[in-house]
């Protein structure tokens, strides 16, 4: 018998067939919630082939730098996905739909620290800079077209987001220890919060999005929990504390909602994600610090689209990795 196995072993490895064990969250023999799909470093994880005329320039000039060193800020807009990256001080973009893949670092304006990230309704795509001080807009093939709210004197924008009910765009700045509400052409209709522990008020406020109901989370990093308000700025809840326990956090950095209304917390300095409901009770936790897949090492980011497909930029191991929400907590 073990011949037998061993033969079979043998004949599985000469024939390229891997045994793999689907990565799942919680583990068997509980129901599935969370399941692993693939790890992105470059454009060939995404089966993106080179067009002939690339090849063909790239042998005539030598190979392009491609693939993600140091990834940010994350954002998906159908089979489009867009990643920052602060080594290259631009942004990659991958197009499922057309095959195609590549690096922004535009000429019309220098990045140097591109840190929020998000797609409008109109097919913009928005990006702030940290260091610049400035949130720019660009096509979704990566054209720069302006300055959003050009002037506005922001301090450090951090995270980006967008209203599924009114278009308006949100920016979080972390040095201002506020987050501003802008129309969709720029114009400042609401100022939340200022530094302080109180409800409402924001220690160092990173990550944030928007709800289908309009509802803003907000991560209040340096507060060490997440602050949830109406789409008129109302304070409504919060959750989490300052612990190393699960459903504690350490460094909330990123915040994203699945199609159900779940929440998933990214923390910096735990190297996992912790999912609650909407009445802040913690459903699950995925993650650890680690290279292999379905670990982290310092995640900076996550988008969950229409399809619950959870993306996440795993900053420190230079990747993305990709899961799926199973539905049904």
């Amino acid at each position: 018998m073990k011949k037998i196995v061993f033969a079979l072993i043998v004949l599985l490895l000469l024939s390229g067939t891997v045994w793999s064990e689907e990565l799942t969250w919680p583990p068997p023999p509980e129901m599935s919630r969370i399941k692993f799909v693939q790890t992105v470093r470059g454009p060939s994880d995404l089966k993106i082939k080179k067009s002939f005329f690339k090849k063909l320039w790239e042998f005539i000039a030598g190979d392009e730098l491609e693939g993600l060193i140091r990834p940010v800020a994350l954002t998906v807009q159908g089979d489009i996905i867009c990643v920052t990256d602060v080594v290259y001080a631009g942004f990659h973009l991958f197009n499922l739909k057309t095959n195609s893949y590549k690096i922004i670092t535009p000429k019309a304006v220098k990045l140097t620290s591109p840190t929020g990230a998000v797609f409008a309704g109109d097919g913009r795509l928005l990006l702030a800079d940290s260091v610049i001080k400035k949130v720019f807009t660009f096509s979704d093939k990566g054209v720069f077209t302006g300055e959003f709210a050009a002037g506005f004197p922001f301090q450090r924008p951090t995270s980006l987001a967008v209203s599924p009910v009114d278009g308006s765009v949100w920016v979080s700045d972390t040095l201002a220890h506020q987050v501003f509400k802008f129309s969709p052409t720029g114009e400042k209709l609401l100022t939340l919060g200022k530094r302080g522990e109180k409800n409402g008020e924001f220690n160092y406020p990173t990550g944030i999005t928007i709800g289908k109901d309009g509802r803003v989370y907000v991560c209040d990093t340096l507060n060490v929990r997440l602050q949830v308000f109406s789409s008129t700025g109302k304070f409504l809840f919060k959750l989490g504390r300052h612990g190393d326990s699960t459903g504690d956090f350490a460094h909330p950095k990123a915040v994203a909602l699945d199609s159900e209304g779940n929440i998933y917390i990214v923390d910096g300095l735990f190297d996992a994600i912790q999912i609650f409901n909407e009445k802040g009770k913690l459903l699950l936790v995925f993650g650890q610090r680690g290279t292999r897949n379905g670990e982290f090492y310092v995640p900076a980011s996550i988008f969950i689209d229409e399809k619950d497909r959870i993306f996440v930029s795993d900053s420190y191991n230079g990747r993305m990795q990709i899961f799926q929400y199973l539905r049904e907590f």
